[in-house]
């Protein structure tokens, strides 16, 4: 009995093990049209951005999600690349002055890996 108890936990570990790595190693879920809508509305509205400002940023954000879900192979340094054009861009429109603001902004939007939670505007 003390055996099958033995091997039951060792499964068990093995099991949990695998399940963990295989979480880590799970691309992000991409935001969807409307989810990207969404946040370019809430974007436009804090920055008060012109129509034209809001058309240009919301071609950016659908352009950078578009390459991102095009990349067969996604790696930490070739995201940070992808990230900072992407700012880059936003920034170009918006306004330098706003660079930090415009990161936090993003920055709110980011799921909670710890407990699974999405961001206000991100809802499934």
């Amino acid at each position: 009995m003390k055996q099958i108890s033995i091997v039951l936990v060792t499964m068990l570990m093995a099991t949990i093990g695998c399940t963990q790595s295989q979480q880590r190693n799970k691309r992000p879920k991409l935001p969807s049209a409307e989810q990207i809508e969404k946040m370019v509305d809430e974007l436009a509205e804090q920055f008060e951005l012109t129509t034209k400002q809001k058309q240009n940023v919301s071609s950016i954000f659908n352009t950078h999600f578009e390459e991102v879900k095009g990349m067969k192979q996604m790696n930490r340094e070739n995201m940070e690349s992808i990230k900072e054009g992407f700012l880059d861009q936003l920034t170009a429109e918006i306004g330098e002055d706003k660079k930090e603001d415009i990161k936090t902004f993003m920055d709110s939007k980011k799921p909670d890996k710890k407990n699974g939670e999405r961001p206000p505007g991100r809802e499934k």
